[in-house]
């Protein structure tokens, strides 16, 4: 029997004076012709090492993800930037085989492009290149002439990556010596127009983004993009840990900057930047939670609040930690045992009149858990109500309006669904539109 080791001056206090002092027992008469006593659980026995893990399962059970749950994708950060040594080619995409068609449009508009590159209209030879790489992308000639005229408009980082994509055709086997040291000397100017100031908060960002500090981050990597604004990369990074932060306008306004600096017929992070841009806009015109229902769910059922605004590993933190500070409050007991004889070592070996059971942690633990829903309920209102304001501003921004809308949740009783020999009940949900 678990039971609770009360000292002599305690016991004395419930139950009387003590007619023993055996060490780690007290005990004492209980009534007329009846003894009570109490021991220590041993440290193996006690709850709290339990309810924590039970608070651990259930916040693992938040982060893991759930079958058939849609997880938005998110674009990675972009690590590569100007260091010691060569530059080191990433790795080369397979270029698709054009047909016969895209050939002979290919070899027109790089006929094209010469004659526009005669004239001294760079713009439109650089225009004419993109689509004949588009059409052709087998060409080590094409990819080495399109990154000439990019280098010449000072597109670095554009140059130095169609420089690569001539190198893994062959430039070399068609006779274009000189596509390697062009390389690295363009790349020898990109390093030294970065400033060691703006590498530094780089690298920074980087790591700030990692530890999941996200402002830190943003605030790195804007002081690398005021060093060198026309750094492609820390514009990248910046948009997406605003995005993270949810400052969406912000984050599309830097995604939209990225595109601009990054020629799209080079880069294959563009395409994803530019449909990211279309996923974002679609985030504006979304219901918005209601503070009020964030509030009344998070009150009623702890974590419900952070459920309903969108974040389910935070409502599974609060979930757990309100369980387990149940679990610890009603695990933890004392058990009083009233003997018919004197106890003998601890042990009653006699009969056993009654046992008495209390939980003196309880009560406090049913007011802490109180304590965390509501702190928790509050916070997910806030949270509500921060998410609404920005998306009207936003929306109002980006000329959309502002959005009426809100998102609703209704409760659904018990039910019952089958498929093939699996049978799932339900006894209760709340589903959120």
């Amino acid at each position: 029997m678990r039971t609770l080791c009360l000292t002599e001056r305690a016991f004395a206090r419930s139950f009387g004076n003590t007619t023993s002092s055996l060490p780690g027992a007290a005990f004492g008469p209980f009534g007329t012709g009846f003894f009570a006593f109490r021991r220590m659980p041993p440290p193996h026995a006690r709850p709290a090492p339990r309810a924590f893990l039970l608070a651990a399962v259930l916040t693992s059970l938040g982060t893991a993800p759930v079958a058939g749950q849609q997880v938005p994708p998110q674009l990675p950060l972009q690590r590569d930037y100007p260091g010691p040594g060569p530059y080191v080619c990433p790795a080369p995409l397979l270029p698709v085989e054009p047909t016969e068609d895209e050939r002979e449009r290919a070899a027109q508009l790089m006929s094209d492009a010469l004659q526009a590159q005669i004239l001294g209209d760079l713009e439109r030879t650089r225009t004419l290149y993109s689509e004949a790489t588009a059409a052709d992308g087998t060409d080590a000639e094409l990819a080495y002439r399109h990154a000439r005229i990019l280098e010449d408009l000072d597109l670095a980082d554009a140059a130095i990556q169609e420089y690569c994509r001539a190198l893994a055709l062959g430039a070399p086997e068609v006779g274009i010596l000189d596509a390697r040291d062009r390389l690295d000397a363009l790349y020898e100017v990109v390093r030294e127009r970065l400033s060691e100031r703006a590498l530094e908060a780089f690298v920074s960002g980087l790591d700030q983004a990692d530890l999941g500090l996200y402002d830190q981050a943003a605030a790195f990597f804007a002081v690398a993009i005021d060093e060198n604004p026309a750094w492609p990369a820390p514009v990248y990074n910046r948009a997406l840990v605003l995005e993270q932060l949810g400052r969406l306008p912000e984050s599309i306004a830097e995604y939209q900057r990225y595109l601009e600096l990054t020629p799209s017929e080079v880069d294959p992070v563009v395409a994803d930047v530019a449909r990211r841009i279309g996923e974002l806009g679609g985030e504006l015109t979304r219901p918005t939670p209601s503070p009020g229902n964030a509030l009344a769910l998070g009150v009623v059922f702890p974590g419900m609040g952070q459920y309903y605004t969108g974040r389910n590993r935070q409502g599974t933190i609060v979930l757990g930690a309100a369980a387990a500070i149940v679990v610890a409050g009603f695990a933890y007991k004392e058990v009083t045992v009233v003997c018919t004889v004197t106890p003998v070592d601890g042990e009653c070996p006699g009969p056993v009149h009654d046992e008495i059971t209390e939980r003196p942690y309880l009560g406090p633990a049913l007011i802490v858990t109180g304590v965390v829903m509501v702190a928790a309920a509050v916070e997910a209102y806030i949270r509500a109500r921060n998410q609404r304001a920005a998306q009207a501003e936003a929306a109002q921004e980006l000329g959309g309006g502002t959005p009426t809308a809100e998102a609703r949740f209704r409760v659904v009783g018990p039910s019952i669904s089958g498929s093939g020999t699996q049978v799932d009940l339900n006894l209760i949900g709340v589903r959120f539109r």
